[in-house]
């Protein structure tokens, strides 16, 4: 039986050398992408999509000093406070609860975006977009006051927000 796999592991190199051998026939021949670019007749044509071009566009033009300014600002304007009312990580009750809590502060507070979140292996609820510590210290209150028994798992988090 060893023999016989030793057999087929030669047939199959020595199958794989030929088909090798058969689209390259020396080494001379064949041309890198670069060569193939630079030795090029024609017109070469890249297509980029406008996600790419948005991503970009921004940065063609303008200092780097004014560039970097422009994304401290934009980085500190979407960083805010959002408040933890759930973080689980059982495999079989997580999910469910999380959607259950969601449903209860939704009902309560519609002004208030609730956010799910699965982060292996952990299910979060976070609530509302807050862009001071002040603010959601005092939206915390309200929801303690509110949901008293989720008041425990309940916690400031600093995050990205909307």
């Amino acid at each position: 039986m060893r023999r016989f796999s030793l057999t087929l592991i030669s047939v199959f190199l020595v199958c794989a050398a030929m088909a090798q051998t058969r689209n390259y026939q020396s080494a001379d021949s064949v041309i890198s992408i670069v060569d193939a670019i630079n030795n090029a007749d024609g017109t070469i044509y890249i297509y980029q999509s406008a996600a790419i071009d948005a991503i970009v566009a921004p940065n063609q033009g303008g200092g780097s000093e004014e560039r970097a300014s422009e994304s401290s600002s934009a980085t500190k304007s979407n960083v805010g406070y959002r408040i933890q009312v759930f973080s689980d990580n059982n495999m079989r009750s997580a999910k469910s609860n999380a959607e259950h809590r969601k449903r209860l502060i939704e009902q309560a507070r519609p002004e208030w975006r609730t956010y799910i979140t699965f982060e292996s292996p952990y299910w979060r609820v976070r609530v509302g977009d807050f862009r001071s510590q002040t603010e959601a210290d005092a939206a915390m209150r309200e929801l303690k006051a509110s949901f008293p028994s989720m008041a425990p798992d309940m916690k400031l988090v600093r995050e990205r927000i909307k």
